[in-house]
C-alpha cells in the first residue's frame, strides 16, 4: 500500500517492492489544467491579461436602471424559488413587488452583511437574521 499528498501537476513516481523485488513507475496527474497538456486547446483559448483592480476608482453610479436589472437577475436566479415559502401564487406576487420596491435596501444590507461574512459572497444566517432585529 502507498499514500501520499501530492500538490497540482504532474508526478512521477518509482515504488519498489522488496518483497518481489520489483519497481513500479506510475505517472499521476492531480487537478490538471487543460490548456496546458493539451496542445489543441492552447490555441483556441485566448489568454488574457489579468489586472488587479484599482481600489481607489470611485464607485459607479447606481441608477435606478442598473436597480431594475439587477433585481430581474437575482429573480432569475434558478435558485430563487419565492414558492418554497410562499405557496399562494398572489401572495409571491405581492411579496415579489415588495422586494422590488425596496430593492435598494435589500442591497444595502447584503453589501453590508457580505463584508462582516465568513462565507464570502454567501451572507452567513445570523446576519440574515440581524435584518430582523433592526426592523
Amino acid at each position: 500500500m502507498f499514500s501520499a499528498f501530492l500538490p497540482a501537476g504532474h508526478h512521477q513516481l518509482l515504488i519498489y517492492s522488496p518483497k518481489t523485488k520489483r519497481a513500479f513507475f506510475k505517472q499521476v496527474f492531480v487537478e490538471i489544467n487543460q490548456v496546458d497538456f493539451c496542445p489543441t486547446k492552447s490555441f483556441a483559448v485566448k489568454k488574457q491579461r489579468k489586472y488587479a483592480s484599482n481600489v481607489w476608482l470611485p464607485l459607479p453610479e447606481e441608477t435606478d436602471d442598473a436597480r431594475k436589472v439587477a433585481f430581474h437577475h437575482d429573480i432569475s436566479n434558478p435558485n430563487f424559488d419565492l414558492e418554497l415559502f410562499i405557496k399562494d401564487k398572489d401572495d409571491a406576487k405581492d411579496c415579489l413587488e415588495v422586494l422590488k420596491k425596496n430593492f435598494y435596501y435589500v442591497q444595502e444590507f447584503y453589501i453590508q452583511c457580505m463584508t462582516t461574512s465568513q462565507m464570502f459572497p454567501e451572507v452567513e444566517w445570523i446576519a440574515y437574521l440581524s435584518l430582523f432585529e433592526q426592523l
